[in-house]
C-alpha cells in the first residue's frame, strides 16, 4: 500500500482499461481515503449524463464527511466516493438528453452540486437547496468527483460552459458551491429588494 499526502493507493489499485476507473474513497471514517480501481459507470437509460473528472474541489463539508462527524445525520453506505464540487467533460450521454439542452460529448461542464428531486413545490420554484429529497454527489448514494469518471443522474444538473470562455475544471470545480452558494443569496436578495423598493 502506498501513502501519498493522507491517500493510501491499493497496490491492486490502477485503471488500465476502460471498464475500471481509480476513485479515492472512504473505506471507514477517520482514516485517509484509498485508492481503488472500481467499475466505471456506464450510461444505462434516460437523462443520465457520463462525466469526465477534470477536477474536483475540497470543500469543509468533505472533512466533516470524511471524519465522521456527519454519521449521525448523513449515514452512508461504505466505501463512498466524495467530492461534489465537480467540473470535467461529457463523456456519454443517456437518450433522453433533449437536443435543446445543447450538450455534446467533449463539452466542458460545472456539475450543480445540489441536486433536487425536480417535482417537489421548492424544486419547481428553483430552490432546490431546499428540497424534501435532496441529493448531492458524494454526500447521499451518489458517489462524487473524487473519481475519473462521475455519473449525473441529469442533464439538469449540468452547466455547459460557453467555449468562447476559456475556463478551465480546476477555476469552475469550487464554484460550483463555494461560488453559486453566495450568487444564489446575492440573486435572492436583489429580487426581494425589488419587491419591497427600500
Amino acid at each position: 500500500m502506498e501513502k501519498n499526502a493522507g491517500i493510501y493507493r491499493n497496490d491492486a489499485a490502477s485503471s488500465q482499461n476502460n471498464e475500471m476507473m481509480l476513485s479515492a474513497r472512504i473505506h471507514e471514517y477517520q482514516k485517509p481515503l484509498m485508492i481503488d480501481n472500481i467499475p466505471r459507470p456506464k450510461v444505462a437509460y434516460g437523462e443520465e449524463v457520463l462525466i469526465k473528472v477534470g477536477a474536483a474541489g475540497l470543500c469543509h463539508s468533505d472533512l466533516h464527511l470524511i471524519n465522521g462527524e456527519w454519521k449521525e445525520v448523513l449515514p452512508l453506505k461504505l466505501p463512498m466516493t466524495p467530492g461534489h464540487e465537480v467540473a470535467g467533460w461529457i463523456e456519454d450521454m443517456g437518450e433522453s438528453v433533449p437536443d435543446s439542452a445543447l450538450m455534446n460529448k467533449g463539452d466542458l461542464v460545472a456539475i450543480f452540486s445540489g441536486w433536487g428531486c425536480g417535482i417537489c413545490k421548492y424544486c419547481k420554484n428553483g430552490d432546490e437547496q431546499l428540497c424534501n429529497f435532496p441529493r448531492w454527489p458524494g454526500l447521499s448514494a451518489y458517489d462524487g468527483g473524487y473519481s475519473e469518471y462521475i455519473m449525473v443522474p441529469s442533464y439538469r444538473f449540468l452547466i455547459n460552459v460557453d467555449k468562447q470562455f476559456s475556463m478551465h475544471p480546476e477555476q469552475l470545480a469550487p464554484l460550483t458551491d463555494a461560488g453559486f452558494t453566495p450568487y444564489r443569496a446575492i440573486k435572492k436578495l436583489d429580487i426581494y429588494l425589488d419587491q419591497v423598493k427600500l
